[in-house]
């Protein structure tokens, strides 16, 4: 069931209307990405995407060197599982992506050096 609206209007317009928040008008990418099943890593690399970072801004912004492995690492499997992201956006059902393992359950953080700069970091979350 899509919401499309002829050639004008917003993209949203043309998506299924399951994965779109009518009051904003967007994408849910929330929800897109639970039918995907992404983990953790790659929810992060989605978020990143949506500021408007590619992946080389990304990697410079990271605070370490293990995080710049958690970011690099995430963002392999977040490129290996752009057809999942693509059939959920076309058609609003779960695709689950094959894979080999999941990534570490982590969190994004943000620190702010003595330069002023942002910089990204990842802390692992414990489950209880």
């Amino acid at each position: 069931m899509s919401r499309g609206h002829g050639d004008h209007g917003d993209p949203s317009d043309c998506l299924p209307a399951e994965i779109v928040d009518e009051f904003h008008e967007e994408v849910n990418w929330e929800k897109v990405a639970d039918l995907a099943d992404l983990d953790a890593g790659e929810r992060i690399v989605l978020e990143l995407r949506l500021m408007g970072l590619g992946w080389r801004d990304a990697i410079a912004a990271c605070l370490t060197a293990d995080d710049r492995a958690i970011l690099h690492s995430a963002w392999r499997r977040f490129d290996r599982h752009k057809d999942v992201l693509k059939q959920v956006l076309l058609t609003a059902k779960p695709h689950r992506a094959k894979r080999i393992a999941r990534g570490p359950e982590v969190e994004m953080m943000f620190t702010e050096t003595e330069e002023g700069r942002l910089k990204i970091f990842f802390k692992k979350v414990v489950s209880r």
